[in-house]
């Protein structure tokens, strides 16, 4: 965390052993936590209120297979994320039970395509829609459950 006023690092909060942050969102519900993709394809749930040395770390490991690259809460149900990663999947995870995800699209940008960002948006009939940008150059829309 960083102090405007102080102008100074006031807390660093560990992601894990070995991993690095890619991309980081906080959530809209409770802004004291952040949403965090890693290099190693695990996805992170943390608590900025906590010690340094005591994280409150709750995740989806293995989420992808390498560098995930976009991550989003949804703005309408605070346990839900979306997930993108190098590996061209697009996945929705319920954080209450993050063993399989509740949406899983593979090579959704084509073969060896990488997905690059993800945002909600809505449908003409105002149904939740989570879209993705690749590396194909291409955005795509998609429906969620």
């Amino acid at each position: 965390s960083w102090s405007v006023e102080a102008q100074a690092m006031v807390r660093a909060i560990p992601t894990g052993k070995g991993a690095t942050s890619f991309v980081l969102a906080p959530s809209q519900s409770t802004p004291t936590t952040v949403l965090g993709g890693l290099v190693d394809g695990n996805l992170r749930v943390l608590d900025c209120r906590e010690a340094a040395s005591t994280p409150n770390l709750q995740g989806i490991p293995g989420a992808h297979r390498g560098w995930v690259s976009a991550v989003e809460w949804s703005p309408t149900r605070p346990n839900v994320v979306a997930s993108a990663g190098h590996d061209g999947f697009v996945k929705g995870w319920d954080l209450r039970s993050p063993k399989d995800p509740l949406m899983n699209v593979a090579e959704s940008h084509g073969p060896n395509s990488k997905v690059q960002a993800l945002a909600w948006s809505r449908d003409k009939d105002q149904s939740m829609l989570l879209v993705s940008g690749g590396s194909d150059g291409k955005i795509r829309g998609y429906t969620f459950p």
